[in-house]
């Protein structure tokens, strides 16, 4: 869809990290947050913003264990997703569900990010993937013609 120089080539990845041990807790908990970045130290950097957000845990104070880019299994077939983003306006954060139509999940998360820069006029920092799904046909809540 649209112009493909134009398109962001979002990939998803998979980022675990921790908490650094110390001698009260030498086994800190993994956390791993599915991401989606043009590459793999933007995805770093988006998960010690959510780090920081869910766990207060700072950059300083934990490590990243693991980065892996995730491909998908079946992306030649057309699908429905539907994603739940979570972004911040000029004034307040905003909640929303969209729907997309593509190949795959990446296809479908770049296609957001174009839509949503050009109607709300959202930085594509400002946009947070909160959850995705692949809907089916009958499932679909916001009909193309």
């Amino acid at each position: 869809v649209g112009v493909s120089s134009m398109q962001g080539h979002i990939k998803q990845y998979f980022v675990i990290g921790r908490r650094l041990p110390t001698e009260s807790d030498p086994e800190p908990t993994l956390y791993r947050i599915r991401l989606f970045a043009k590459n793999h130290v933007l995805a770093k950097s988006k998960f010690w913003y959510q780090m920081k957000r869910q766990f207060k845990v700072r950059k300083c104070q934990g490590e990243i264990v693991n980065v892996s880019q995730v491909f998908e299994k079946k992306a030649g077939k057309v699908k429905n997703f539907g994603m739940v983003i979570r972004y911040n306006s000029r004034t307040t954060p905003v909640n929303m569900y969209r729907e997309y139509r593509d190949t795959s999940l990446n296809g479908a998360i770049s296609q957001m990010y174009m839509d949503m820069s050009g109607k709300h006029r959202a930085l594509s920092e400002n946009i947070q993937v909160v959850k995705t799904a692949v809907v089916p046909d009958e499932e679909l809540k916001r009909r193309e013609p």
